[in-house]
């Protein structure tokens, strides 16, 4: 008798823990958070807008380089990059934050981590779309570019501005070779999209809504250019939105201070808007 229920308690046991399981590994949430991220169809929008930029681009400047690199630079100023790059990096995974307390999504997470864990997994996970967003873009508009009749081993810069060559931090690459050059525009535009992802996140955590989270990062570094360009005491140093595009406008003077401005931008952006994000979430804790 006794022998029986200890199996029946044993068994009962074993039909709980395979119906309920239990997530413990902090990763199980990031992959999941990432998978989100990465495979859902908003990327097909932003393909689609890379390549509005080039079209957008090569009408407002028709004299084309030989080079993709260089056409391509020429078609992110003439294409409004500066303006769309933060509407760009939030539009992937930035609202699912509040997606996910609207559809009761992060209930089923919270059964499975712990909701710090889930925090940092979003987080994470937004950082990562909105830098990929902006990474995407370029790799898109150089693959359109490098169709065609193009020359690779052309070295010739073309400018709207003053430069014979590209300015900036890292302009030497290319010199060496252009490709060089756009992979640290790459890595650039990367850790700037995070960034932009990240102001979208806390935005819409604060106010409670999707859209806030997509159009937030736009709002929000559009007022702080506006305000840069009209305060005698702030330079385009300490504009991201200049920093998008180091080789246009940038002074010889201040050549060497654009990459400790490029850190100390993404830095700031990153943080303050972690910081804001984790302050919001724990007031939001009792939607889950």
């Amino acid at each position: 008798m006794g022998e029986n229920r200890l199996e029946n308690q044993m068994l009962i046991s074993k039909i709980t823990s395979y119906s309920c399981p239990k997530v413990k590994a902090k990763g199980s949430v990031l992959r999941e958070e990432l998978a989100r991220a990465l495979w859902n169809p908003r990327w097909l929008f932003i393909v689609l807008i890379a390549g509005v930029i080039v079209v957008l681009g090569s009408y407002n400047w028709s004299q084309r380089p030989p080079h993709p690199v260089n056409w391509l630079m020429l078609q992110l100023f003439f294409g409004h990059y500066q303006m769309l790059a933060p509407f760009l990096a939030a539009v992937p995974f930035t609202d699912s934050f509040v997606n996910d307390s609207d559809q009761g999504f992060g209930r089923l997470i919270l059964q499975r981590a712990p909701y710090k864990k889930y925090l940092r997994s979003k987080a994470l996970a937004v950082f990562v779309s909105g830098g990929i967003s902006l990474a995407l873009v370029l790799l898109v508009m150089l693959g359109i570019n490098a169709l065609g009749d193009v020359d690779w081993a052309s070295r010739v810069f073309v400018s709207n501005g003053t430069l014979t060559s590209a300015g900036g931090p890292f302009g030497f690459l290319y010199a060496i070779n252009p490709l060089y050059y756009f992979g640290y525009l790459l890595l650039l535009n990367f850790f700037m999209g995070g960034s932009f992802a990240l102001i979208g996140l806390a935005f819409s955590v604060l106010v409670g809504n999707r859209y806030v989270a997509i159009v937030g990062p736009v709002v929000i570094t559009q007022l702080w250019s506006f305000l840069v360009q009209r305060t005698r005491s702030l330079t385009e140093l300490a504009d991201p939105l200049e920093s998008l595009m180091p080789w246009y406008g940038i002074h010889e003077a201040a050549e060497s201070a654009m990459l400790p401005a490029q850190i100390v931008q993404v830095s700031i952006l990153s943080f303050a808007s972690l910081l804001l994000f984790f302050l919001f979430t724990r007031k939001a804790r009792n939607k889950y």
